[in-house]
């Protein structure tokens, strides 16, 4: 996979390699994965608490400038030009208040990502020769940027995405809270009219950045948690999923590596959990993944038996699990493929895996892999 870094990106790795000399580790104990999720959350109410604050000081900010650059704002119907001295100083203040916000919850995301990494290091199950490559991709998760899209094991993310869609959400979710601000202060002036001062108004942004902060960072640090702790996830599920691969058929394995394909398109990018799954399961078989890749899953499923179907079904859902949640998308790769089978045991283990996931639920609760269960909605 490329590994050519963007300006941030190179930025933030520098940044968060100079946290990670300042933060020192005295304790060396080796945990289980539960007690370092336990650890990790401690890390991450601090971390969403400072974001909030961040948030509410600065939208506070921008209401103080209001309200002090209120007498130059003409009464009346005043034309934009008139405006221009009372804007000028809102915005300006805003701006510098926003900039010094971004800052701030970069520094201190890359600050969390490094605590969160050093817990991770004593998990059990961790692995320390992917320290360097860990680094880049929690470094991606604290800054909230896309994992890389370039092919890897002849599996294409984007060959079923439209570039344009893809394109179109990131903008709708950068712009959730600059809409979410807007809409609340224009309800706010209908509800009040003239009676509402304009660093009244301004003052909404408070909450609305508070709450945004929070729900938006406590997103990354899940994120974060999640890929610090992969290689024990990984580790943990995949025994549990394929205990005997070499006792699957050939027809089998295929099935196996094209559902892990067909989770890789349903979420558009390479997830680095995803990524070690394929790892371990490649260098346990000896497929031509870019002979395999061209297969058909749902055909070659057919092929299969009922119970490496099942096998099948539980590699597809652990895939799409291995980030946390599951999104529509997935929800409807998962369907379509017990439908194919006549069955539901995706559905029946999503739960489950995702309980593991984040906060490493005891998999002997998985239920076996037999019986029915409702569809997914």
């Amino acid at each position: 996979m490329s590994q050519d870094l963007s300006i941030l990106e190179k930025w933030a790795l520098e940044r968060y390699r100079k946290c990670q000399q300042r933060i020192t580790c005295d304790d060396d104990t080796v945990i289980s994965l539960k007690a370092c999720h336990t650890e990790i959350n401690k890390v991450e109410r601090r971390t969403i608490r400072n974001a909030a604050i961040a948030g509410a000081m600065s939208g506070l900010s921008g209401a103080i400038a209001a309200y002090f650059a209120d007498p130059l704002m003409p009464s009346g119907d005043p034309s934009l030009t008139e405006q221009l001295p009372y804007l000028s100083i809102v915005f300006s203040v805003t701006f510098i208040a926003t900039a010094l916000e971004i800052a701030y919850l970069y520094w201190d995301g890359l600050y969390a990502a490094v605590h969160i990494n050093r817990i991770a290091q004593r998990c059990e199950l961790n692995c320390p020769t992917q320290e360097r490559t860990m680094d880049l991709i929690l470094v991606r998760s604290a800054l909230e940027l896309a994992e890389p899209v370039d092919p890897l094991f002849g599996i294409n993310p984007l060959s079923r995405k439209s570039k344009l869609r893809v394109f179109l959400k990131t903008i709708a979710y950068k712009a959730k809270i600059a809409v979410t601000n807007f809409l609340l202060k224009a309800l706010l002036k209908r509800i009040f009219g003239r009676a509402a001062s304009r660093y009244f108004v301004e003052l909404i942004a408070v909450p609305v950045f508070a709450l945004w902060n929070m729900l938006i960072t406590r997103w990354i640090m899940a994120e974060t948690r999640t890929r610090a702790l992969g290689h024990a996830i990984v580790e943990s599920l995949y025994p549990v999923i394929l205990n005997d691969l070499s006792s699957m058929s050939k027809q089998g394995q295929h099935a196996c590596f094209l559902a892990l394909g067909e989770a890789v398109h349903s979420s558009g990018e390479f997830h680095p959990n995803v990524v070690l799954f394929l790892e371990r399961f490649t260098r346990e078989t000896d497929l031509c993944e870019d002979e395999l890749i061209k297969q058909d899953f749902h055909e070659t499923v057919k092929t299969c038996s009922e119970s490496e179907q099942r096998t099948v079904i539980d590699v597809l859902t652990a895939a799409c699990s291995l980030n946390g949640k599951l999104t529509k998308a997935d929800q409807r790769c998962i369907r379509d493929a017990n439908e194919l089978i006549g069955s539901d045991v995706g559905s029946q283990r999503a739960a489950e895996f995702i309980a593991f996931v984040t906060t490493a639920a005891p998999l002997d609760s998985i239920p076996e892999k037999t019986g029915l269960t409702p569809s997914l909605s």
